[in-house]
């Protein structure tokens, strides 16, 4: 789906939706520590943020670190998403 909106005289806001369906996925894969940080830190994506909602994850020490939920996404691959967005996600599957 797209939308385009004039927001002002010369700006154009074009937006697109893409509906993403689930292949898999795993509550409570990991949690967010500097030990996952630090290991993410060599790749391209980070996994620092919800995917969907963009909450950056909270850092804790040892197990104290925020929960992560795994979900793999077809055609997107595998994603981290906060509880709340991952609850919403799997309420009905």
């Amino acid at each position: 789906m797209r939308s385009v909106e004039i927001t002002e005289p010369g700006k154009v806001v074009i937006t697109t939706t893409k509906a993403l369906g689930v292949d898999w996925h795993k509550a409570e894969f990991a949690r967010m520590t500097n030990e996952f940080k630090r290991g993410r830190s060599r790749f391209k994506e980070k996994f620092n943020r919800c995917f969907t909602c963009d909450w950056p994850f909270q850092v804790g020490d040892g197990g104290n670190g925020e929960v992560m939920n795994i979900v793999c996404f077809k055609g997107e691959g595998n994603k981290l998403l906060c509880t709340d967005c991952y609850e919403k996600l799997t309420g009905d599957l």
